[in-house]
């Protein structure tokens, strides 16, 4: 298969990005929505003296009762309704059950892997310019646009 180079840009980006993305996709079909109650509010201490607060969350699972742990540091108080989405299969594997809290693991490992495939093709020799890419079962090979 040969490709320009934006299209090996756009294929690179899929191949290493379709990971993480189907990963998630697949969690989110398997995983239910429920609210759970907040507890009580437990601390860490990180090194020095940051502290940082997490409610402790109790909700129902089918027949289970299941305690689950929150995000760091947001506003919620004991007694408090938390809304959460958990893995079918893994009672424990718990989000908060809100766009940013359920997506913002994936979007951050993407821009992370965008950014150095993007740095990847812009750094000169890695991939060349007006060159094709041509895939094969024997590796990638760089041809010249006018012999394809």
């Amino acid at each position: 298969m040969t490709l320009s180079r934006k299209q090996f840009y756009c294929f690179s980006l899929a191949v290493c990005l379709s990971p993480f993305i189907l990963y998630k996709t697949g969690w989110m079909i398997i995983s239910k929505p429920t609210t759970g109650i907040v507890f009580y509010i437990d601390k860490t201490h990180g090194r020095g003296t940051l502290e940082q607060t997490f409610p402790v969350v109790v909700f129902i699972a089918g027949k289970d009762t299941v305690t689950a742990y929150g995000d760091y540091n947001l506003p919620y108080h004991p007694g408090e309704e938390y809304p959460i989405r958990y893995n079918r299969f893994i009672k424990t594997d718990t989000r908060l059950n809100t766009f940013w809290g359920c997506w913002i693991d994936t979007i951050i490992w993407c821009t992370i892997l965008t950014v150095v495939v993007t740095i990847t093709f812009l750094v000169e020799g890695i991939v060349p310019k007006n060159k094709l890419v041509r895939l094969s079962l024997k590796g990638i090979e760089f041809i010249e646009e006018s012999s394809s």
